[in-house]
Formats: structure tokens, sequence, C-alpha cells
């Protein structure tokens, strides 16, 4: 009887390092799918790198997409996507209101302020993408309680990450 509480401990055992596996390889595979979108995006984010164009944001958006089908909690691959959506956003300028560019310009953001709650309630305590959310709602014009939120939040995690509080004292 011994023997047999022991063989199944063993199996049971066996079934969850497989399954640890299978997780690994699975993220792995998303890292791997994703390197080049997220060293593209660490570059924007550094004003480096290569010139931004339409078609590159098109396929950085589909990988980094792609890596989130395969880990769709990931809170690097939200941020970053909402890094894209916001500075895409941006980078329509003021378009005249009712315009097609305008509505365009929206939809971007409201992208980007979803990627960043995402990311946030995957990684609560990143003082960049609650900073990044706070910005972004501010920029769509939505000065309400989440904004409020996010800087409070964003202040009170990164106070000793010099980014964080530079980045918010630009909005205000």
């Amino acid at each position: 009887m011994r023997i047999v509480g022991l063989m199944v401990a063993g199996l049971v055992l066996l079934g969850f390092a497989g399954i640890s596996v299978w997780q690994g390889l699975v993220s792995a595979k998303a890292d791997v799918d994703t390197l080049r979108a997220r060293w593209l995006v660490s570059q924007w984010r550094a004003n480096t790198g290569p010139v931004f164009s339409p078609a590159l944001w098109h396929q950085t958006t589909s990988d980094l997409r792609a890596g989130l089908e395969l880990t769709p909690d990931n809170a690097q691959l939200l941020d970053d996507m909402g890094f894209l959506y916001a500075g895409r956003a941006i980078g329509l300028g003021t378009p005249e209101v009712n315009s097609e560019a305008y509505a365009q310009q929206q939809t971007l953001f409201t992208n980007a302020i979803e990627s960043y709650r995402a990311a946030t309630l995957v990684r609560p305590t990143f003082p960049y993408t609650w900073a990044y959310l706070a910005q972004t709602k501010e920029l769509k014009g939505e000065i309400d309680l989440e904004l409020w939120k996010a800087f409070d939040t964003a202040m009170r995690y990164g106070r000793a990450v010099s980014v964080v509080p530079v980045s918010i004292q630009r909005m205000y």
C-alpha cells in the first residue's frame, strides 16, 4: 500500500513538473518571438534606434499581439502595447474634433489606456505603467478618479525612481 501511495505521489509530482516545463516553454517562445519588438520599443522609449514608420509600428504591434496570445498576463508586453498605441496617437498631433484623424487618435488612446490598465493588474507595483496610464488619460482629456489614482500610485511606488516623478510633474 505504501508503494502505491509513493507511486501516486510521484505521478502527481511528475504531472506538475510537466505543467511547469510546458509553461516555461510557452513563456520562452513568447520571449523569443517578441525579442525584436521589445527591443524596438525600448529604443523608441529612449528616443534612439530605427526611425519610426507606420509599417514598422504595425509589425511591432503584430509581434507583441502574437506574444500576448501566448502569454496574456505578460505585464511588459501589455505596457509596450500601451506605449505603441499612445505614441501613435501623439504622433497624429492635434487633429480637428470630429475628423477621422481625431476618431483614430481617440481609439489609439483608448487602446493604450486599456493596455496600461491590464498591465497594472498583472504588475501593480511597477510605477512606470501607472505614470503612463495617468499621462495617457490626461492626453485623452479623461481627468477623472482613475487618473488621480494612477498618479498617486506612480508616486507611491516610484519615489525612488527619478524618471517617474519627473514624468508625472510634466503633466502639471
